[in-house]
């Protein structure tokens, strides 16, 4: 009889050979026995060398790593294709560009001996590739910001707290359970497709919420999370604010009461209009220039948003893609 592996590591990527080799490396050098956990690359349409960074490391006789494509582009099919792949009974994702700690497996895996944990996941600690811009703290310091994915909700054990989240890049699930609430929200999308984003992992999270699943927090399940310097400028930033303004309506658009939605929609979109119009009262008052770019980032976030919002009201396919209850059973398609 096969042993199957306790625990599968699942990657999505596309497009980042070079930080694919350190992050498969860093899956290699587990402390985690070999035998008991899988590998999963998922290839969601590369067009560099992905495929002979995979090549290489799968002639490593003792690593068990599998490679899969994904056609349909974006971050959410990509990790869902990775479930349906995976031979084990939990789930455990990271991103293409982080390094994971020795241990980082193994103290994940602890973490479901208790059967009632249904999701955990760990710290994400930034490695930056530049010096940090005095701006970047209108957002947060280096061991939480939610733009850069990095998360530190002090030290040990414990439940998540109600009001915080874990980040994709190190989050893990039981297979029986991702499937039952429907898997990921949409996440990830290359530009052409982004008004199909949604809120991702935090919108899976809100579901396990929803249902008083436990998830669990541990400081030991540590991921370096690879920052170049071209994510320490503004133009980043701005674009993630705009990003996040999609997110945020599909997260209104789900939240609102289904007798109520469109009145939901407009009451929102007039309010996010409201709030740029004294942004834009406010920053001429402003000294402080950093504070200035942290009011210009609020402005992207709103006007994204508000568009975001608009076109729920005025597009009823999009509007029924993002109410879907069910992300990883539904057969669907989106162009």
């Amino acid at each position: 009889m096969v042993k199957l592996p306790l625990i599968s590591v699942i990657i999505p990527t596309r497009n980042r050979s070079s930080l694919l080799a350190q992050t498969l490396e860093s899956i290699y050098q587990q402390t985690f026995p070999k035998e008991d956990y899988e590998a999963i690359v998922v290839d969601n349409g590369s067009i560099d060398n992905t495929a002979e960074i995979i090549e290489h490391f799968k002639q490593r006789p003792d690593f068990n790593l599998r490679a899969m494509s994904e056609d349909s582009l974006g971050l959410m099919f990509a990790r869902h294709a990775g479930a349906r792949a995976a031979t084990s009974a939990i789930l455990l994702y990271t991103d293409d560009d982080v390094i994971a700690d020795p241990n980082w497996v193994e103290s994940i895996f602890n973490c479901f001996s208790d059967q009632d944990t249904a999701a955990a996941g760990g710290r994400v600690i930034p490695r930056f590739e530049a010096a940090v811009p005095e701006w970047f703290y209108q957002f947060g310091d280096e061991e939480n910001c939610g733009a850069l994915s990095l998360v530190n909700l002090g030290p040990g054990i414990s439940l998540l707290n109600p009001t915080k989240y874990l980040y994709g890049c190190n989050f893990a699930i039981r297979k029986t359970v991702l499937f039952q609430v429907g898997g990921f929200n949409p996440d990830g999308f290359p530009s052409h497709l982004l008004k199909y984003r949604g809120d991702g992992e935090c919108g899976l999270i809100d579901k396990l919420r929803q249902r008083a699943l436990k998830i669990k927090y541990d400081s030991e399940a540590i991921v370096y999370h690879l920052i170049p310097e071209s994510r320490l400028q503004k133009e980043y930033f701005l674009n993630r604010a705009h990003r996040e303004g999609f997110s945020k309506a599909f997260s209104v658009l789900r939240r609102a009461n289904s007798q109520k939605r469109e009145l939901a929609l407009v009451y929102d979109a007039a309010r996010s209009l409201i709030e740029i119009l004294l942004l834009k009262i406010i920053k001429p008052l402003v000294r402080d220039e950093n504070k200035k770019f942290r009011l210009d980032f609020l402005t992207v976030y709103l006007i994204s948003r508000a568009r975001q919002t608009v076109r729920f009201l005025l597009d009823k396919q999009l509007r029924t893609f993002a109410l879907l209850e069910d992300y990883i059973n539904s057969d669907y398609t989106i162009n």
